[in-house]
């Protein structure tokens, strides 16, 4: 049973599930994953559920809130999509159903976007690309300023959300869903940004108090390097051969082409890449996708409860005293709650070393979108 005790890290839970009875006794677990570039997803685990009434949960639209102390609550709008009823002879009844166990699966206003579709554009920006999607789901959008545009883009047997979310890597940016707002942004403008901040302090941070405090981190695996994850780099320079035949360079400036975080990780095996492009426009556009890709360092993290950490956002790590401590970036983030209690799970990054981000200001704050239309509230 999800329910709030007295601790001060006992959040504040509500879930709604719209025109179906729930008995929320029998709701064991919640775990909400939001990742770039993908459907945000909910999984509901009960006991005992009535199984006549199992049916009835597909399609069903909910709503899931969590909010700790003063910080900005986590909220999930979206549908159940599908249920995995599991009954064990040997283990009698739950509840008075058969069936010990059900997980319901929900994915978020996204999965709106399923549909396979056929179309094209001409001459078009990514923000007027996007901006057609939103149109046609009804949707609010936001999407970095871009002058670039797509000589033909050709959608075809491929489902809205999944060219979308090419489309958008493709031009070095990354998207989510926030309930009914595609939210379309630059890794290395998070600093610019400010989505989300929250500060995470191991032991030492916490002045070797063990009582557990919203952000302290439970456990922390690092991969460090000069290589992304997969053992891959982005290119330092692209050579391309323009209109004329001649062949041109461009090159990346490794004091603009980064978060900011800290010191640039630099390599002493630079890697350059050729292709296919006829104008030092075009080029410089494939230079600053690839560039967006450079996050040598990662981790993943577990911490104590903090729903307000979001995806696109920023945390900083203190006192390991170490090139760990500064500011990450947050690549996808797993909240999963227990009866009482709250984990958060990170998956983080950077290209820097140090504890020293550039100087920067605020250029875009950094709103939350309006809740949506048509959901529990």
């Amino acid at each position: 049973m999800i329910f709030r005790s007295a601790s001060p890290l006992s959040p504040h839970v509500e879930i709604t599930i719209d025109n179906v009875p729930v008995n929320y006794l029998s709701l064991q677990k919640v775990t909400i994953e939001s990742k770039e570039n993908m459907h945000d997803m909910a999984v509901l685990d009960f006991v005992g559920m009535d199984p006549t009434l199992i049916h009835e949960y597909i399609n069903a639209s909910l709503k899931i809130s969590i909010e700790l102390r003063e910080r900005p609550p986590l909220n999930f709008y979206g549908y159940i999509t599908y249920l995995e009823p599991v009954s064990v002879t040997k283990d009698g009844l739950v509840n008075k159903s058969p069936f010990q166990s059900v997980r319901a699966y929900c994915f978020g206003p996204s999965y709106k976007m399923k549909l396979k579709k056929a179309r094209a554009w001409e001459n078009a920006t990514l923000a007027e690309v996007v901006q057609t999607f939103a149109d046609d789901y009804h949707f609010s959008a936001s999407i970095p300023h871009s002058l670039f545009k797509f000589p033909r883009l050709v959608q075809s047997s491929q489902s809205d959300w999944s060219f979308m979310t090419e489309i958008v890597k493709h031009s070095g940016y990354s998207v989510v869903m926030e309930g009914t707002h595609i939210h379309v942004w630059d890794a290395f403008k998070t600093l610019y940004h400010t989505k989300s901040y929250s500060l995470l302090m191991n032991l030492r941070g916490t002045g070797g108090n063990t009582s557990p405090q919203p952000g302290q981190i439970l456990k922390f695996e690092a991969r460090v390097g000069n290589t992304t994850t997969d053992g891959s780099r982005s290119p330092d320079t692209i050579h391309f051969v323009d209109k004329d035949g001649q062949l041109l360079s461009v090159t990346s400036d490794p004091s603009n082409e980064s978060t900011g975080y800290g010191t640039a990780i630099a390599s002493e095996f630079p890697r350059v890449m050729a292709v296919n492009a006829d104008s030092h426009y075009l080029a410089d556009a494939i230079l600053f996708s690839e560039m967006r890709k450079k996050f040598p360092i990662s981790a993943k993290i577990d911490v104590v409860a903090d729903p307000s950490i979001k995806v696109g956002g920023v945390v900083r790590i203190s006192e390991y005293n170490t090139e760990f401590d500064g500011l990450w970036y947050v690549r996808a983030v797993e909240h999963e709650l227990t009866q009482s209690n709250l984990i958060t799970r990170l998956d983080i990054a950077r290209d820097s070393f140090g504890n020293t981000p550039a100087n920067f200001q605020t250029s875009s704050p950094y709103t939350e979108p309006p809740a949506p239309k048509g959901h529990p509230r």
